[in-house]
């Protein structure tokens, strides 16, 4: 019987990984498909455009982070497990990066937003997105152990509390601001979650500067990073085109259909 919870053989362990992997891409995507249909209906196309808008301005801007690229990470430790020795410091890079880059989507916030709900809901998901560029880093140690197993069932532990908390939220308390909060939320107790099972039973982890790290993985990962925001660009530069010139019932419609 093939084990889906631990590396075996070469033919198993890609097996295993692939087939939880296919799971937690399948279920996070069934999951939020769900959710943004009654986001959609309940919060009307005005209201939808908002929550669009400051998700896609705080996306964009989120480059920063990437700069610790978790692609780079797996590879790095997977060739020598010494490396993990490095991992406090990556991980501490991965901290301050993602500080820049909530400082970096504040700043923005103000040139780009006129409505204040709106800014409102790009500030709460900042917060957001740091925990979800954490939990990159994190899966990206685990892709390198080859224990993708921990990484979908976080992500499938995600997808269901975000689906909870938005659905709530949507049915007794609907606003732009409550959905922000209840995205935040899913992502702190998740975070919370991932840190208290790696610190246990995976890895302890450090305050560490180590510059020659920092400058090395930086120096790795840069080529990403400009990749990642070109592609964030392109991604979400129509939504934050709408929002920019108040377009923003329109950006709902838009957002929908999309």
């Amino acid at each position: 019987m093939i084990s889906l919870f631990h590396n075996q053989t070469v033919r198993q362990t890609i097996f295993k990984n692939t087939f939880w992997l296919a799971v937690s891409e399948a279920a996070g995507r069934l999951m939020t498909f769900v959710l943004f249909i009654y986001i959609a209906r309940i919060l009307g196309a005005a209201e939808f455009g908002k929550f669009n808008f400051a998700l896609a301005t705080v996306a964009m801007f989120n480059v920063l982070v990437r700069f610790v690229s978790p692609e780079v990470v797996t590879r790095e430790l997977s060739q020598d497990k010494e490396k993990e020795k490095e991992y406090s410091s990556i991980f501490s890079l991965g901290i301050i990066l993602g500080l820049g880059s909530i400082i970096s989507v504040l700043i923005s916030s103000f040139f780009i937003a006129s409505d204040p709900i709106a800014r409102k809901a790009i500030w709460i998901l900042a917060a957001y997105y740091i925990f979800f560029n954490l939990l990159e880093i994190i899966y990206a140690f685990l892709r390198a152990r080859q224990q993708m197993e921990y990484e979908s069932l976080v992500k499938i532990l995600d997808g269901f509390l975000t689906v909870v908390f938005g659905l709530f939220v949507i049915f007794y308390f609907p606003s732009v601001e409550n959905l922000s909060l209840a995205f935040m939320s899913a992502g702190l107790m998740t975070f919370f979650f991932l840190m208290v099972f790696f610190l246990k039973r995976v890895l302890s982890l450090r305050v560490a500067w180590q510059r020659n790290i920092w400058q090395k993985f930086l120096s790795l990962s840069w080529p990403l990073a400009f990749t990642s925001f070109f592609a964030l660009l392109y991604t979400y530069i129509d939504s934050v085109m709408l929002g920019y010139f108040g377009q923003i019932r329109e950006n709902g419609f838009y957002n929908a259909a999309y």
